[in-house]
């Protein structure tokens, strides 16, 4: 009995110091309030073994020789904000400005690409749509034509969308239609929208940007940058994973992870420098001359 009932005063103890934990610092999510009691810096992260805690680790890989040039993790649950930072990252590492910076659709945030998008500096990024490969809809913002002097979009049927306000929270300028008559008399209407007010249209501060990204990838030489990105990027992760083993970070916090990180990143960099440099012999010789 005395053994049973310590075991149940310890018990109470960790759920009431978790509660309380909980109150403290609980992170609000749509499921109620959470809190890592484990390794608070961690997120929760999907894999093929499910949800679970963790880090994302993040790599930049030039795409000259396929070397790791820049391994960083971050506690972020997708890779939303890591395109300017990991770039900016590898430039320090280099010590020189990229030329050319390519990521999937996964990257794609307007005001990331805007931190590194510059007339010496060009992104290579789909947007989600151009990712899909789905056809555009008839009705598609895409097909409203936007007029700059004027500031005011116009739709397939010729009808303007005029400026009606701006969302500060989200950096967006919104329009509708000038007059409600001309969406409720259009053939379209309940197509294009079902608005008893009309269309309306929302344009980021920064969507000039995203439209020069977004039509470059139209490009057939930056689509073939783009192609070669899957097997420049893919390769280094499969090798750490399958041939190094290494499938999950073994140490807490990001400190940890990222030291672990930087040493995967390292052995792939030596294996694939014996490769580049002909084998052992080779590898050899150009350290010595080092």
């Amino acid at each position: 009995m005395p053994k049973e009932l310590s075991k149940a005063k310890k018990l109470k103890e960790s759920i009431e110091n978790a509660l309380a934990e909980l109150t403290e610092r609980g992170e609000q999510t749509k499921d109620g309030l959470r809190v890592n009691r484990v390794d608070p810096e961690s997120v929760l992260v999907k894999s093929p073994q499910g949800t679970h805690c963790g880090y994302n680790m993040q790599s930049v890989v030039d795409d000259k020789n396929g070397l790791i040039v820049h391994a960083d993790v971050v506690s972020e649950s997708n890779d939303l904000k890591q395109l300017a930072v990991q770039i900016q990252g590898a430039e320090t590492d280099l010590g020189r400005k990229c030329k050319v910076g390519c990521a999937d659709a996964g990257y794609w945030d307007t005001s990331e690409i805007a931190k590194v998008e510059s007339p010496d500096r060009k992104m290579v990024v789909p947007s989600p749509a151009q990712a899909s490969g789905k056809e555009i809809g008839p009705f598609d913002k895409s097909r409203f034509s936007y007029d700059a002097d004027s500031d005011c979009y116009v739709c397939p049927q010729g009808h303007e969308l005029t400026f009606l306000r701006f969302k500060e929270k989200k950096r967006q300028r919104e329009y509708r239609i000038d007059k409600q008559g001309h969406c409720r008399s259009c053939p379209h209407y309940g197509v294009c929208t079902k608005a008893k007010r009309g269309r309306t249209i929302t344009r980021h501060e920064l969507e000039k940007v995203a439209q020069e990204v977004s039509g470059r990838f139209e490009e057939p030489e930056i689509r073939e940058i783009y192609d070669r990105r899957k097997a420049r990027i893919e390769h280094p992760f499969g090798f750490i994973k399958k041939i190094l083993g290494f499938g999950q970070f073994q140490l807490r916090g990001r400190d940890g992870a990222a030291a672990e990180a930087s040493i995967v990143a390292t052995c792939f960099n030596v294996r694939r420098m014996i490769t580049l440099l002909g084998g052992v012999t080779g590898f050899k010789a150009a350290m010595q001359t080092v």
